[in-house]
């Protein structure tokens, strides 16, 4: 194990991965982590508040798989003044992860930074976490690796075998802090970086009994990963449907001014199980359940959605989860089709 230090450094990776098939069109062009959500933020904004609360203050966002995004405009514009340094790179700087040159970049990258810890997470969860209580229980125990785990519904072997570390409770990976100088002489030792690699640094730090896992369920606080459709209606929801909001808003200074003179407000916007998205309407005589109409997207007098599965199959994307995905494009041909 690693003896901790009276100051530490340390430098948080936000992951903004390109998936196009989670959220299908909603992701065409765009990551996840860009996407608008409830209230007026986007969804970056939830883990580089959680950053800030922390009291991080070194931040590099990278973005493999996409190389031009709205997140870096949107991050200078927003985020720059609550951190001391906090850069956006693209794919060319983190590519996949077969790419040994990209992972040599990569490992340069932190080496200019040279950090004691390193954070990494996810860019596109909804969650409000305990960032600081994850780095103080990694510190104190002075352990090689840190995972901050949550519950998660997914199957296969990596959380069959995470589960057996945390007590038989299924989880997912929410966070990881790794302890830098051994995390770089890990890689060095390793055969190769394949797409195993993660796992193979977890079993090397379980081998050195430096590995430990916090369930961040522990603080009761919220969490959703926007792994598909239907966690991102859900959780949508979950901000503008109930009597109060079930985490707090990301808001650094320069959005909570906007969101408090109202600015924000009018992307504040549901219809019962549904979630209209910035740019959106829906005709005050059209009927929409469980659909997203997404932006640009203008659902006309009489149109009904949610309401025939095998019809909206036809016209839209449906989800196996039952949510109706409705872009311009799609009523542009239903209207041609006669619909």
């Amino acid at each position: 194990m690693i003896a901790p230090t009276s100051a530490r450094r340390e430098l948080a990776l936000l992951i903004a991965p390109w998936h196009p098939d989670a959220l299908h069109e909603l992701t065409e062009t765009e990551c996840s982590a860009a996407l608008p959500f409830a209230h007026g933020v986007k969804v970056v904004d939830f883990q580089l508040a959680n950053l800030a609360r922390a009291g991080l203050r070194e931040v590099i966002v990278l973005q493999p798989g996409l190389p031009r995004s709205s997140l870096r405009d949107h991050i200078r514009r927003v985020w720059r003044p609550s951190f001391r340094r906090i850069a956006c790179l693209g794919g060319h700087a983190c590519a996949g992860q077969q790419d040994y040159g990209a992972l040599h970049r990569f490992l340069a990258l932190i080496e200019g930074v040279d950090p004691d810890d390193l954070l990494l997470l996810a860019a596109d969860h909804i969650c409000e976490s305990d960032i600081a209580g994850l780095i103080a229980f990694h510190q104190a125990g002075r352990n090689l690796v840190t995972l901050g785990a949550h519950q998660a519904g997914g199957a296969g072997p990596f959380t069959d075998w995470i589960a057996a570390l945390n007590g038989g409770a299924r989880a997912g990976i929410g966070m990881v802090v790794l302890n830098w100088k051994w995390f770089r002489a890990c890689l060095a030792r390793l055969p190769g970086a394949g797409a195993d690699l993660p796992q193979q640094v977890i079993m090397a730090a379980s081998r050195e009994a430096g590995l430990q896992m916090r369930d961040a369920g522990e603080a009761g606080l919220y969490w959703r990963r926007l792994d598909c459709l239907d966690t991102f209606r859900l959780a949508w929801l979950d901000f503008i449907s109930g009597p109060g909001l079930p985490c707090s808003l990301p808001l650094p200074p320069a959005m909570a001014q906007r969101f408090n003179t109202g600015a924000g407000a009018g992307v504040l916007r549901g219809m019962g199980d549904s979630v209209v998205m910035p740019g959106a309407s829906v005709s005050p005589r059209a009927h929409v359940s469980r659909a997203i109409i997404a932006p640009g997207a203008h659902v006309p007098d009489g149109m009904v959605i949610g309401e025939d599965p095998e019809q909206d199959a036809r016209l839209f994307r449906v989800t196996p989860g039952g949510t109706t995905l409705v872009t311009a494009e799609m009523l542009a041909t239903a209207a041609a089709a006669g619909f």
